[in-house]
């Protein structure tokens, strides 16, 4: 069961899907850098947050 919601952090827009997995997954896709984070329900959306914040792979992704 995957739930999927469409969260703002640092004025990139943020996919959040829900799924029963282990560990956080942040996924950056080509060619507008569309931002994909799947985590597990038990995770809250603040630790999901502070994870983005802290992954260098966000660097350079545009809020567009």
């Amino acid at each position: 069961m995957m739930n999927t919601e469409t969260i703002e952090i640092a004025g990139i827009s943020v996919e959040l899907v829900r799924k029963p997995i282990k560990n956080l997954h942040i996924g950056v896709y080509p060619p507008a850098g569309r931002v994909r984070v799947a985590a597990p329900p038990a995770i809250s959306e603040d630790a999901v947050r502070e994870s983005d914040l802290a992954c260098p792979c966000l660097d350079g992704v545009s809020g567009s």
